[in-house]
């Protein structure tokens, strides 16, 4: 096709030694003849319209095809992009990180409850230490599903990112039309991920408040030693709540004591765990036996459910990384 347009001639005088041009594939210098740069600027203009489907009658310059089909991004917003797309690609990587260490990294768990643990050790004795790590241990089921969400949240913001570099920088049709139908499967599914989200808000709380009740049912007391019991006396005081949905949930424990003890105080006639009492500074239950006879809102923390409070860190979590993606996609 090139010997149509253009067929250099073997005589002739230079315009100069070199001439430097960029046309359809790149860069190339050879010499060049005055009455031949006239051709080859109309081959090249040729070729451009030809690519961008526009004929000559219609009234579109040159340079605008050009645009058309190399892109009208400018450099500028290319380097703009691809760096706030490398910041996104890091925070991508952080959630990713997160995630695994929540849903798998129990070792580290235990070093993030190891005060909480001190104290359980000292108050169920040392020789029973070993318990209190195996209680910690039980904190992965619950963790688990919150890991893999973050886990896969941390995914989808890193696949957008890389997209998104790639849309930034990939003049090419074929990669720019890839781009365009990944980031659509991905918008299409953000968008049913928001009408999930927003019409089961409390969905995400299913697999934690299943192994919660568990737990509940085969909840004994702290003195046993028993590990299951000890994780969820060490959750109820952290997170300043009662069983699943409050203290009614333990009429289901069949195996729970009437009798307990904690840091030396014994209590009885309990009808739900000793740790649903308020703790004081000290990691002490003020008259700890007026709290289990007469529960109120002042003394204990009874009416209140775990799975409301770690709901509501849940779906505050959910809303900022959704949120964030979309703001993402936005960009992109």
């Amino acid at each position: 096709m090139a010997s149509e347009w253009f067929i250099p001639e073997s005589e002739g005088t230079c315009v100069s030694s070199y001439s430097t041009r960029r046309f359809l594939y790149g860069f190339e210098t050879w010499p060049i003849r005055a009455a031949e740069l006239g051709r080859l600027q109309v081959f090249d203009s040729c070729c451009l319209r030809t690519m961008a489907r526009v004929v000559w009658c219609q009234r579109i310059s040159n340079e605008a095809v050009r645009k058309r089909v190399f892109g009208k991004t400018s450099l500028g917003s290319k380097i703009i992009l691809s760096i706030l797309n490398s910041v996104v690609i890091i925070f991508g990587l952080i959630l990713i990180v997160v995630g695994v260490i929540v849903a798998w990294g129990t070792h580290l768990i235990v070093k993030i409850f190891d005060g909480t643990a001190q104290i359980y050790m000292q108050a169920i004795g040392q020789e029973k230490a070993h318990i209190v790590q195996l209680a910690i241990r039980q904190f992965g089921p619950i963790a688990r599903p919150i890991g893999l969400l973050v886990f896969f949240l941390g995914l989808i913001v890193l696949g957008i990112a890389i997209f998104g570099c790639v849309g930034a920088t990939c003049n090419n049709k074929l990669c720019l039309k890839i781009y365009v139908i990944i980031l659509s499967v991905i918008v299409l599914f953000h968008i049913v991920l928001l009408i999930v989200h927003f019409s089961y808000p409390t969905l995400v709380m299913s697999p934690v408040r299943s192994v919660l009740e568990r737990y509940v049912k085969e909840y004994k007391s702290i003195e046993s030693g028993d590990a299951t019991s000890v994780f969820l006396s060490m959750l109820m005081s952290s997170l300043h709540c009662c069983g699943v949905n409050g203290k009614e949930d333990f009429k289901k424990a069949t195996q729970m004591s009437k009798t307990d003890e904690f840091m030396g105080v014994k209590v009885e006639r309990l009808d739900f765990p000793l740790m649903c009492c308020k703790l004081n500074e000290n990691f002490t239950i003020p008259n700890a036996q007026n709290c289990v006879d007469h529960p109120d809102d002042k003394n204990s923390n009874t009416k209140i459910g775990c799975a409301k409070v770690l709901e509501k860190y849940m779906v505050s979590i959910f809303n900022k990384i959704l949120y964030g993606s979309l703001i993402l996609l936005g960009f992109n």
